[in-house]
């Protein structure tokens, strides 16, 4: 168990790293810690911040290299997500009954984000990772996506933060 501000967290692991899988009394802001008692938060459990009611954003942190099923799923209130830098895959059932979500941080590590993944979404805004060297922005999604940007570290996607192109 871990405080962090009014959030209590609590952990699963060992000394390769930790895995939030549970927690209680979430505020407005949810900020996912990097380290906690001297140890690494590497992964989410599945299902861990499903259906929380109130929260608006939720921060992962950089390091976390792992992200269960539905992790964010139902979460009615949830406008924005960041998706930590160093995670490498994409899930779509991450999101599913986010109606809310209008402000994506994709994973910084992922190299494709198919259009499967961001489908059912009603996005507009969304920032693309330094690692991705191809992203599917479905049809449906076109009509409400006002922003793109790219990390400036992305050397194979560029941006005019309405269009998106190759390098």
């Amino acid at each position: 168990m871990f405080e962090y501000g009014n959030t209590t967290l609590y952990f699963s692991g060992d000394a390769s790293g930790l895995t939030l899988v549970r927690l209680e009394n979430p505020g407005e802001l949810l900020v996912i810690p990097e380290v906690v008692n001297g140890m690494h938060v590497r992964a989410l459990a599945g299902r861990v911040l499903s259906s929380l009611r109130g929260v608006q954003e939720i921060i992962c942190n950089p390091g976390l290299t792992g992200v269960g099923p539905d992790a964010f799923a139902w979460c009615s209130d949830l406008e924005r997500l960041v998706l930590p830098k160093k995670l490498a895959t994409v899930d779509a059932s991450w999101f599913k009954h986010c109606d809310k979500l209008v402000d994506l941080v994709l994973p910084g590590s992922a190299r494709e984000i198919p259009a499967w993944f961001l489908s059912g979404l009603r996005l507009q805004s969304i920032t693309i990772g330094a690692a991705t060297e191809k992203i599917d922005i479905p049809p449906a999604l076109r009509g409400s996506l006002m922003h793109i940007e790219v990390y400036p570290e992305n050397p194979f996607i560029s941006t005019d933060c309405s269009s998106q192109y190759d390098k």
